[in-house]
């Protein structure tokens, strides 16, 4: 990883305009003179905000400040204060439209907790405002009360009728023209009301429907998985080992604050690990730590599993 981050801060980094380059040659239908939000903000989210804080002190200091810049950047260049969201890319008028491609509210969306957390690492306050603002917005204007006989078709019997005497099921939708939605825009909006719900509660009624729907429409209860549309392909792009895991662990963890119950969580960590142990982006008090043996194939590695409590973003 850390030779991988140097490659990419090293050769894609672009100095005229101060962000990072999509692609560094035109190709495969890629322009190098495109600027994409995702260029920037899966640098974040890939990698960089959750090992950062893990890393050898020879190379901490420099993810700091390339995970710090990097934020930067992308707050000042693809954040619209005006429109309270962010572009999708900024290299064309097109492609900064609320219907154009990666402008959807599950993107947006992505960047505001993004934001906020890097703001939370750093005690950048503004950061973590316009962060938890920006949630707050997108959620608003994402949320969608789906008529419940236009819902039938997507939801098991048993679900449609426990809800089926209400005139409109809380849902997503994916845009400001797009009511259409994919599993892992519904993960992401999801994972940004448990986020806000941690802070205060105040998305408990949204949640349980939506969270609710995801298991129910998305999940295939027959052979596993998820789906990229409710029953539909499970294989795709970030899928599985990405957007699915998270939204289990995302609301695992909120799942167990909520409850008041400890949440217990696997870890592969050397003998004399000092470091920080953390429930994925948030924090918590760690209440319990035990062994539990060799994580095989990995000489060196302990098995651990830790309870946390108090858990906040």
């Amino acid at each position: 990883m850390i030779d991988q981050q140097k490659f990419i801060f090293e050769r894609y980094k672009n100095a005229a305009n101060s962000d990072l380059f999509w692609v560094i040659e035109d190709g495969d239908e890629q322009s190098h003179k495109q600027r994409e939000l995702v260029g920037q903000l899966d640098q974040i989210n890939g990698y960089l905000l959750l090992l950062t804080p893990i890393m050898p002190k020879s190379v901490q200091q420099k993810w700091r400040d390339d995970l710090y810049w990097l934020t930067d950047q992308m707050v000042k260049q693809y954040y619209s204060e005006k429109e309270q969201r962010f572009y999708g890319a900024i290299h064309h008028k097109a492609v900064m439209m609320p219907d154009a491609k990666h402008n959807d509210y599950g993107h947006t969306i992505k960047a505001f907790w993004m934001t906020y957390l890097v703001g939370r690492y750093f005690d950048q306050n503004e950061w973590q405002k316009l962060g938890e603002q920006g949630m707050r917005t997108t959620m608003e204007r994402a949320s969608y009360s789906m008529p419940t006989d236009q819902a039938k078709p997507y939801l098991s019997k048993s679900l449609f009728n426990k809800w089926k005497n209400s005139n409109k099921v809380p849902t997503w939708k994916s845009g400001s023209y797009n009511h259409f939605i994919s599993s892992w825009q519904w993960a992401e909006l999801d994972q940004a009301a448990m986020t806000v719900n941690l802070l205060d509660g105040t998305t408990t009624n949204q949640l349980y429907y939506t969270q609710t729907q995801y298991m129910d429409a998305w999940v295939d209860h027959q052979y596993g998985g998820v789906g990229l549309d409710p029953k539909r392909t499970k294989a795709f792009h970030w899928g599985n080992a990405y957007h699915q895991f998270e939204h289990a662990l995302i609301g695992y963890l909120s799942a167990q604050q909520w409850y008041s119950k400890p949440a217990q969580l696997y870890f592969a960590l050397p003998s004399d690990y000092k470091g920080k142990i953390e429930p994925y982006y948030y924090q918590g008090d760690i209440t319990s730590r035990r062994n539990i043996g060799e994580l095989e194939g990995f000489k060196g590695l302990k098995k651990q599993v830790i309870s946390f409590t108090n858990i906040t973003p």
